[in-house]
């Protein structure tokens, strides 16, 4: 009854769409031309003679679009997170890490999982750690499930990750 743990699969930690949040930045950067131009205006002229606005709308207009830029932009880099896994190995790259991680399964020794946390420990008894938190719930579910299989064939097996002998 052993499921298709081999099958190879990616799943991005966050969907964004790209195309929208580079519009909304595109129109973030427009209005932030705008208070600029009030802005300037009303300093050098003395009269905002662009679109009537004072001194403060200008302000907020630019304060406004700089934070929602940030985010935007915030919300771009979230899109290199991910997991993956094939026969041979699982590769993941989380949030506050700073290169990708592989684990080749028949270096696994163990698996610990709980509702929060799926816990590697391998071969050489160097542990890896995957925050299911991180994952909203129909792709914490599928790595949880993943994770599940393979600690119960390793268990079955007594192999290390299920699929090949020491």
């Amino acid at each position: 009854m052993k499921k298709n743990i081999t099958k190879e699969t990616y799943l991005p930690l966050y969907r964004r769409n790209e195309k929208s949040i580079k519009f909304f930045i595109t129109i973030d950067i427009l209005i932030f031309i705008v208070g600029l131009a009030g802005l300037g205006s009303n300093l050098f002229i003395g009269k905002n003679a662009f679109l009537d606005l004072s001194v403060w709308n200008s302000l907020i207009f630019m304060a406004i679009t700089t934070a929602s830029i940030f985010a935007l932009a915030k919300s771009l880099q979230d899109q290199k997170y991910y997991i993956s896994w094939n026969e041979e190995e699982i590769n993941f790259l989380l949030p506050k890490q700073k290169k990708p991680e592989c684990v080749r399964v028949i270096d696994i020794k163990d698996i610990f999982i709980t509702d929060r946390e799926i816990k590697m420990i391998l071969n050489n008894n160097q542990q890896k750690s995957i925050n299911l938190n991180l994952f909203f719930l129909p792709k914490r579910d599928i790595v949880k499930n993943y994770f599940e299989i393979l600690s119960k064939e390793n268990e079955k097996t007594g192999t290390n990750g299920g699929l090949a002998p020491i």
